[in-house]
């Protein structure tokens, strides 16, 4: 299973982002669930991504938010697989990413917060950072 991340993809605003998550089945790559997106013009949602090991945990980091102004955030997600339906239309499969909890939030403008991420392997403690935090001193992080 592997994440990628697309920052500077424009499809739903100015560098909103997205993230997608593929499974290889034995010959090819298959999408797992649906384009994971972030939501305002410049955000960069996807800028770092991290999968948990048996990839049903993914946690996108955006070092943006709100235009730009470098608060950034990070969202966990949980796939959650949707057994195939009685019928003949495949289309109505609607395996999912799921958002645990609520956004992650840089504290202030500058942080960058995002701008990395990390994750255990079972998906239960998670790392952000935030590299221009001014807390300790002035770009501490």
């Amino acid at each position: 299973v592997i994440a990628i991340g697309v920052p500077s993809n424009d499809d739903a605003g100015v560098q909103v982002g997205y993230c997608r998550v593929y499974e290889y089945s034995g010959t090819d790559w298959v999408q797992r669930g649906q384009d994971i997106k972030g939501d305002e013009s410049k955000d960069n949602f996807g800028e770092t991504v991290a999968l948990s090991n048996n990839g049903d945990f993914v946690i996108i980091g955006a070092d943006q938010l709100a235009n730009g102004n470098k608060f950034g955030y990070a969202r966990i997600y949980y796939y959650t697989p949707v057994p195939p339906l009685n019928n003949n239309n495949n289309n109505n499969n609607t395996n999912t990413w799921v958002q645990v909890g609520q956004d992650l939030l840089g504290e202030a403008m500058g942080d960058d917060f995002g701008e990395s991420v990390s994750i255990s392997g079972d998906g239960s403690r998670i790392a952000v950072g935030a590299p221009h935090h001014d807390g300790n001193g002035n770009g501490a992080g």
